[in-house]
C-alpha cells in the first residue's frame, strides 16, 4: 500500500522547475522537411542581426521596373536639329531643363513617383502651367524625336498601366501635330511589335490596345513620310493582331487603318506583305456588329481597288468571303458591298461602268472615246466571272 505524501512534499513538488522537454523525435531519426525549431526560425528571422530587413514595396517595384527592353529603350539616345523645326538651341534647351526632374522620374523604382511624374509630364506638354507653357507642334517635333523619345517610347512597357497609358496619349499627340515622323519609326515601331505584334499579346489592357491601334493610325497619316513604305511588313503584322482583338472598338480601328495603309503605300509593295492581312481582315464578316462588318468591307475594298492583295486573292479569298456578305442582315452592309464590287468590276465615281453602260447614263458612256471605253472594257475581265455574279445579286435586294 502506497505511503500518502505530507503536504510539504506536495508543496515542494509543486514549486520545483519542471523538467527541460525531450524531443518527441526519438534519436537517430532526420527531422521531417519544412518543419523549423523555435530557435532556426529565430536565425531565419533574422533576429540580432544588424542587417535591416528589405523593403518588400521597394524590391517588388525594382523588380517590375526592371524591363530589360524597356530600359534599354528608355536610354536610347537620339538628337533632332532644332533649326528643322524653326527653334533655337536654347529654348529647347530651357523647355527640357523645366521638364527634365518629370522625365528623370519617369525611371525611378518606385511606382507611385512613376505615375504622379507622367502625369505631370502630360499636363506640362499638352496643356502647360504656371512654370512652363503648353509645348508647340515645333517644340514637340524636336523632344519627341530627340530626348523625350526613349522615355516615352520605354515608357509603354511599364508595368504601371496608368503609365502606359499616358505614353500612348503622349505619343498620338505629338504624332499627330509633327511634320517629320522619320526619326521616331525605328524606335517605335519595334516597341509597338513587342506590345502588340507577336502571339500571346504582351498588352493585356483593351484601353491601351486601343490607343496603340489609334497611334498606328496617326502614323499611317503621313504619306509623305520617305520611310513610311519600308514598314509595310510591321503594319500588317500588327493590324493582323488588332484584327484578331476580342474588343469590337479595335477591330474598326483597324479596318480604318488597312484603308489608309492601302492608300499611303504603293501596291506593289503592300501586296508582298498583305496576304495573312487580308485573310485576317474578310474572317470578321462573320463578326456580331454590323459596324464592324460594314468597317471591314470599306477596308477591303481600298486593298482590292488599289490592288494591293497578292494575285489569285480576289479568286481565292475576295469572292468566297463576300457571297454571305452579299446576303447581309443589315441593308448599310449590302450597300456597301455592291458598291465596292461595282468599284472592283471598274465602275467610276460617276457611276459610269467600264463593261459598257449597265452601271451609268447610256450617253455618258457612249460620248467617251472610244479607246478609252477599250480600256475600261479590258480592265473588267480579269474578276468578271467571280464578282459579276454577286454584283447581280444586288439587283434582287429589296429597295
Amino acid at each position: 500500500m502506497a505511503q500518502k505524501k505530507s503536504i510539504d512534499e506536495i508543496w515542494r513538488e509543486l514549486n520545483a522547475k519542471p523538467a527541460p522537454r525531450k524531443s518527441s523525435v526519438p534519436a537517430g531519426i532526420p527531422s521531417i522537411p519544412g518543419t523549423t525549431s523555435a530557435g532556426a526560425a529565430h536565425k531565419l528571422s533574422g533576429a540580432g542581426s544588424s542587417k535591416p530587413a528589405p523593403n518588400l514595396n521597394q524590391v517588388v517595384s525594382e523588380e517590375m521596373a526592371s524591363d530589360p527592353m524597356s530600359e534599354s529603350v528608355r536610354k536610347t539616345a537620339v538628337s533632332y536639329d532644332p533649326a528643322k523645326a524653326g527653334l533655337s538651341a536654347e529654348d529647347v534647351a530651357a523647355y527640357m531643363a523645366a521638364i527634365q526632374r518629370l522625365v528623370n522620374c519617369l525611371a525611378d523604382p518606385d511606382r507611385g513617383t512613376r505615375r504622379q511624374a507622367a502625369s505631370n509630364l502630360q499636363t506640362k506638354l499638352v496643356h502647360g502651367d504656371a512654370s512652363v507653357p503648353r509645348a508647340s507642334p515645333q517644340m514637340l517635333q524636336v523632344l519627341v524625336c530627340g530626348p523625350l523619345l526613349g522615355p516615352l517610347v520605354g515608357m509603354l512597357g511599364d508595368t504601371v498601366e496608368k503609365c502606359r497609358i499616358v505614353a500612348v496619349e503622349l505619343l498620338t499627340h505629338a504624332v499627330s501635330r509633327m511634320t517629320d515622323i522619320a526619326p521616331l519609326l525605328p524606335v517605335l515601331m519595334p516597341e509597338l511589335l513587342r506590345r502588340m505584334g507577336n502571339l500571346p499579346v504582351v498588352e493585356q489592357a483593351e484601353e491601351i490596345r486601343l490607343g496603340l491601334t489609334h497611334l498606328v493610325a496617326a502614323v499611317l497619316q503621313h504619306k509623305e513620310c520617305p520611310t513610311l513604305s519600308a514598314y509595310a511588313s510591321d503594319f500588317c503584322t500588327f493590324l493582323c493582331r488588332a484584327l484578331e482583338d476580342g474588343y469590337h472598338e479595335i477591330k474598326k480601328s483597324a479596318c480604318g487603318c488597312v484603308s489608309t495603309l492601302a492608300q499611303h503605300v504603293p501596291p506593289a509593295l503592300l501586296a508582298q506583305h498583305s496576304s495573312k492581312l487580308l485573310a485576317v481582315l474578310v474572317a470578321n464578316f462573320g463578326h456580331a456588329h454590323s459596324r464592324v462588318r460594314l468597317a471591314v468591307v470599306e477596308g477591303l475594298d481600298h486593298l482590292v481597288e488599289r490592288d494591293a492583295v497578292p494575285a489569285g486573292s480576289i479568286e481565292q479569298v475576295v469572292a468566297p468571303a463576300v457571297r454571305p456578305i452579299a446576303y447581309d442582315r443589315a441593308p448599310a452592309v449590302r450597300e456597301a458591298v455592291f458598291l465596292a464590287l461595282g468599284r472592283w468590276m471598274g465602275a467610276s465615281p460617276a457611276g459610269l461602268g467600264h463593261c459598257g453602260a449597265a452601271n451609268g447614263a447610256p450617253g455618258a458612256s457612249l460620248s467617251a472615246p472610244q479607246e478609252q471605253h477599250q480600256v475600261r472594257a479590258d480592265g473588267c475581265g480579269p474578276h468578271a466571272a467571280h464578282l459579276l455574279p454577286l454584283l447581280l445579286v444586288g439587283g434582287t435586294d429589296p429597295p
